[in-house]
């Protein structure tokens, strides 16, 4: 099964499994951006193995993505990496 893309706009090459050996619940992140992660039932799963690896994959493709925006003023804040800008003129 492929890895669907990140919000971030890049598809990632690898995901990680971030909890402990044997939890119920884990969360997975792209190797992308870091910056967005799917929280999934890993049911008692082995960390690492095949089967928490098929659990984190699914619920990566599952999750709910917004489409990408071609405007800087709607793209989701995970690919946003530049300062933050004042918006209004003379705002401290």
């Amino acid at each position: 099964m492929q890895i669907k893309p990140c919000p971030c706009g890049r598809t990632p090459t690898k995901l990680h499994i971030n909890a402990q050996d044997r939890d119920k619940w884990a969360s997975v992140s792209g190797d992308c951006c870091n910056e967005w992660s799917i929280e999934y039932r890993n049911g008692y799963a082995r960390i690492p193995s095949d089967e928490s690896m098929e659990l984190a994959l699914a619920a990566w493709n599952a999750a709910t993505r917004a489409e990408p925006a071609n405007d800087e003023l709607s793209r989701p804040a995970t690919a946003c990496h530049e300062p933050q800008r004042d918006r209004e003129a003379g705002s401290a």
